[in-house]
């Protein structure tokens, strides 16, 4: 309900708007409306910008939160921020300080998705606290994910994760803090999880 939100959404996609967003199509209309909220479809002709524009964006919220002001940046498809090895400066700031600028008075929440995992910025990857994984039909790409999600009590659930993509009806994957594995089945109502457990096959379950 309070601070800024960015948005990345190549596709344009109007389900991803937030309420009181505007959208717009260059990073200097982008910037402008921050403080704000603001989704970021570049044009074609601009693709080979957007690591450059996305970090413009960084750090435009990375001046806001030395004042106190805190944000959120949301990205629909991570691979196109940066390469394997390499993001912007002020990208970089965001995903390693985030949780503490300003002294402690601001922060910046990253939420940053990707249907390739396997192309995202390893920075990315290493920084992350939380992970959610939905179907993914591609073995590359399950093998990533199996590396990131290994379970700490059940480490065999990692060659699950990489032979058995989840079936297309919205069931996911989370591996958060502790190192532990849960399958949730789709959510009915935002914040609402049933409780978790686990089955007899080898695998997690919800």
């Amino acid at each position: 309900d309070v601070g800024s939100v960015a948005i990345y959404d190549p596709k344009g996609d109007p389900a991803v708007l937030v309420p009181n967003c505007a959208t717009v199509r260059t990073v200097d209309a982008a910037v402008r409306h921050l403080p704000g909220r603001v989704k970021w479809t570049p044009y074609r002709a601009d693709a080979a910008a957007v690591m450059a524009g996305w970090d413009a964006i960084c750090e435009r919220l990375l001046i806001l939160a030395e004042r106190g002001h805190s944000s959120m940046i949301v990205s629909h498809e991570t691979a196109d921020l940066g390469t394997p090895q390499r993001v912007g400066p002020a990208f970089r700031t965001v995903l390693q300080q985030g949780a503490n600028l300003g002294g402690g008075a601001a922060s910046i929440t990253a939420i940053l998705a990707s249907q390739r995992p396997v192309g995202i910025p390893k920075i990315v990857r290493t920084e992350a606290l939380h992970f959610a994984c939905f179907t993914l039909a591609d073995e590359d790409d399950r093998d990533t994910m199996a590396h990131l999600m290994g379970d700490v009590n059940h480490p065999e659930w990692a060659a699950w994760m990489r032979r058995s993509p989840l079936p297309m009806n919205r069931r996911w994957l989370y591996c958060g803090p502790d190192h532990r594995l849960e399958l949730h089945e789709p959510i009915a109502m935002p914040g609402l999880l049933r409780e978790t457990g686990r089955n007899a096959q080898g695998s997690p379950r919800a």
